[in-house]
């Protein structure tokens, strides 16, 4: 397989299963999964990502704590599956909820580096000025940000190469209030992305470091749809109370900064 054939492979793992997947990569085992070199190593170890982010953390204490705890049943099961081998869990206090992505040091010099920024320029640097032009802006109101499990997103969704859970907002409210939110951010980082308006919401399990065989697959896509079934079933529903501006090192922890 050429460079040119892999990266289309990679391009196109963000619309098929994880079955799928694994077909798509039979007969390439050299090639990694895209966030290999990018927030993972080779070996399922953290790589250092220095990036700004907004972003809400999940509830979990209260009345959050089932729909956190049924989080964490994931968590608990994971390593009894063969796929577990090659998937780098995430922290389960970093779960949280993406609102709007900011900058990393990767994206230097791509489409999702603002042209209005030089691209030599730190992301401690642009941190600070996010974090001055923010504080300039009106808060946001008090009222959470609610979200359901999204079950027309097909399951192990492999967004980016990452084990994530699909969410939607729960209701028009919801989505309105968060994309006026992540207009007001676009225009502040100058960041406008091709996803911008069809962004899929989501929770991060893990990232994975290495392909899976079709069995793993299987057992992937079936557990995926198992836990998104039950997630769907409570009767409350994933939330986020506050959305922030953090910085991060790498994608275990998200340091907040600023709640707008």
């Amino acid at each position: 397989m050429n460079a040119y054939s892999r990266r289309q492979l990679i391009a196109s793992a963000a619309a098929l299963t994880s079955v799928q997947l694994a077909h798509a990569q039979i007969g390439a085992p050299e090639a990694h999964p895209r966030d290999v070199g990018r927030k993972m190593n080779a070996d399922g170890t953290v790589r250092g990502f220095v990036a700004n982010t907004f972003i809400g953390h999940l509830a979990q204490q209260g009345e959050d704590f089932a729909v956190f705890d049924a989080f964490l049943d994931i968590y608990r099961e994971f390593p009894r599956h063969a796929f577990s081998q090659k998937i780098g869990l995430l922290p389960p206090s970093s779960y949280h909820i993406t609102v709007f992505g900011g900058l990393n040091d990767v994206d230097r010099g791509t489409s999702n580096w603002p042209p209005s920024i030089p691209v030599d320029r730190s992301i401690e640097s642009v941190t600070t000025q996010y974090l001055r032009e923010l504080r300039n802006l009106p808060k946001l109101s008090a009222e959470p940000f609610l979200f359901d499990i999204d079950k027309s997103q097909r399951p192990s969704l492999q967004k980016e190469g990452a084990l994530t859970i699909p969410l939607r907002p729960l209701d028009n409210s919801t989505d309105r209030r968060l994309r006026a939110i992540r207009d007001q951010l676009s225009t502040l980082s100058g960041l406008r992305r091709r996803d911008h308006d069809s962004y899929q919401y989501h929770v991060t399990i893990g990232y994975f470091f290495r392909f899976l065989n079709e069995q793993e697959a299987h057992d992937l896509s079936d557990s995926t749809a198992r836990w998104m079934e039950g997630l769907a079933a409570l009767p409350r529903k994933p939330r986020i109370s506050s959305i922030y501006f953090c910085r991060l090192r790498d994608m275990y922890a998200y340091e907040e900064l600023h709640q707008l």
